[in-house]
């Protein structure tokens, strides 16, 4: 298969077109992290503590540290290609999405702790008198995370959608309300 990039130019450098890409990224806001647990679960955790409720929406790496899951920094590309794209958002995610994996699956922050963060927010309908629910999520204050993007589409392309998405879009829970933004602090083309 010859992949192309999506402005219709070939994948560059590494024989077949394919680059593995060194990367880390510094925070610039907290993270918030709310792993589903299923919806019988959930509403479990509602009863117990909130350092319970708060690691069961953690993601660990198997050393016990917080991660952040590979496929917030995926999803977030693939959204830099759909609002980057002008008239043919919807062909660019598309043609971005099989041209791109991030590894690990879970990125290391180095840390073994976060902060816990309760919150409230409307639950059902408040026209009708509706209540309100909270919302217990682990909070990551400041970490780097590194990894290795592998994509056949040009490198500086890439780079410039994984820019957006540290200042525009953000990674992890909560990101419209400005969680999750970080900028690119190591960026190496290995092959």
């Amino acid at each position: 298969m010859i992949w192309m990039s999506s402005d219709g130019s070939s994948g560059g450098s590494g024989g077949n077109g394919v680059h593995r890409i060194e990367f880390g990224i510094e925070l610039t806001s907290p993270i918030k992290q709310d792993r589903f647990n299923g919806q019988e679960r959930e509403k479990e955790l509602k009863q117990r503590p909130h350092a319970e409720q708060a690691e069961a929406h953690a993601y660990r790496c198997g050393n016990g540290n917080v991660a952040v899951p590979a496929m917030w920094i995926y999803h977030g590309v693939l959204d830099a290609y759909y609002q980057m794209a002008g008239k043919t958002k919807t062909q660019a995610q598309t043609f971005a999405a099989s041209r791109i994996q991030v590894q690990p699956a879970l990125l290391d922050t180095g840390q073994p702790g976060y902060e816990i963060d309760v919150a409230s927010a409307p639950a059902g309908s408040t026209f009708r008198g509706g209540t309100r629910d909270t919302f217990v999520k682990p909070r990551i204050d400041s970490a780097r995370v590194g990894g290795v993007l592998v994509t056949s589409l040009p490198a500086k392309e890439v780079r410039e959608r994984l820019e957006f998405v540290g200042e525009n879009i953000g990674i992890g829970s909560d990101r419209k309300h400005g969680y999750g933004r970080f900028k690119i602090t190591d960026w190496r083309v290995v092959n």
